[in-house]
């Protein structure tokens, strides 16, 4: 696990993501780590940033725009200047959650397959959770890259499992001394269906990044 700033956090990201080469794939997710996954995207030339497409590892169901949404998050630290695409699964049209979930896996499905580096910045939640993948959801046995599901605050669609071996790197930043034991489990052993976390050590790399002071 790396002690760092927000600012040291998103500087490692940004230099994973420089060293890639063609079309690159970045997840991004809500809560704190979405601030620092668009900082490193900030930091990279208009030439790097036009090889990135930017997609959610997962996204509450709501509606389009609202303040629960992490497209909406993202859209709030300007995102899309530093991409040259970015990739909701809500859409305008009110769909229902199986046809919204079933539309974004056949579009993230293209994309995993014509990226040539996917690199991911996850959080981790005080549960060990990650990305939309809640302790014993339905999220961890999905047979899909894509699963939806209802939880007790949200109903959900996230990546499943089987998306986390085909990342290249994958960054965990986690901020505030509530969410220290969670950061330091993932390089325990644990199973998955009580520390769903435990998915980012299937990345062909990953790393820890810990900011204890929320600086």
């Amino acid at each position: 696990m790396t002690s760092c700033t927000k600012q040291d956090a998103a500087q490692i990201i940004a230099s994973a993501i420089n060293t890639a080469s063609g079309r690159i794939l970045v997840l991004l997710s809500g809560g704190s780590s979405a601030e620092v996954g668009v900082r490193a995207l900030a930091i990279l030339d208009k030439i790097k940033q036009q090889q990135i497409t930017v997609a959610l590892a997962d996204e509450r169901y709501v509606p389009y725009g609202a303040i629960d949404s992490n497209a909406t998050l993202l859209k709030k630290f300007e995102v899309q200047q530093y991409c040259q695409a970015f990739i909701e699964v809500l859409q305008p049209s009110n769909e229902t959650l199986e046809i919204t979930a079933k539309q974004y896996q056949s579009v993230l499905q293209e994309q995993l397959q014509i990226a040539d580096t996917i690199i991911a910045v996850f959080g981790v939640g005080t549960d060990n959770h990650t990305a939309g993948i809640l302790p014993g959801s339905a999220a961890i046995t999905a047979k899909t890259i894509i699963a939806a599901y209802d939880s007790a605050a949200f109903k959900r669609i996230t990546i499943t499992p089987e998306v986390f071996t085909h990342i290249s790197t994958a960054f965990v930043y986690a901020e505030g001394e509530s969410k220290q034991a969670a950061a330091q489990a993932i390089a325990e052993t644990h199973d998955i269906a009580s520390h769903p976390s435990q998915l980012i050590k299937q990345a062909q790399s990953w790393q820890v990044l810990f900011n204890k002071e929320n600086t």
